[in-house]
């Protein structure tokens, strides 16, 4: 997964690097910005989840692996709703920290198109903490 998760960064690097400095720029800028306010917290917030998983899993404890899967997923669902929607407006946040308004808006852009693997994102993460600990 996570191979995957870095080849998928290196090819929309690439393809970016050939539309033109701009988009580069913005792309590197909203991928950083959604690095840091989604996927890092969400992964945090899961890893708490693995030792609950871990102990579930080898006491036979089929119910409170499932139970710990849903209330994750619930919780990293509600935690990526307000993350969607600073993502809507991160245009106005790169602008506080004196970013170029034609790059905030470039980068306002990319980062709305990143919102499906937002939505892969929250619900992933739990499983590959609880199929990580069926092995």
């Amino acid at each position: 997964m996570n191979l995957t998760w870095f080849a998928k960064q290196v090819v929309t690097t690439a393809f970016l690097g050939h539309l033109g400095d701009l988009q580069l720029a913005a792309g590197t800028l909203g991928n950083s910005f959604a690095n840091i306010t989604s996927f890092a917290v969400l992964s945090g917030l899961c890893g708490a989840m693995e030792p609950i998983c871990g102990q579930a899993h080898g006491a036979g404890n089929v119910a409170l692996l499932r139970g710990t899967l849903l209330r994750a997923t619930l919780m990293l669902l509600a935690v990526s709703v307000p993350i969607a929607l600073l993502w809507t407006r991160v245009d106005v946040v790169l602008l506080q920290f004196a970013q170029q308004p034609d790059i905030a808006d470039t980068a306002r852009t990319y980062v709305l198109c990143l919102l499906p693997d937002l939505a892969v994102t929250f619900e992933l993460n739990p499983l590959k903490a609880t199929s990580a600990r069926r092995r």
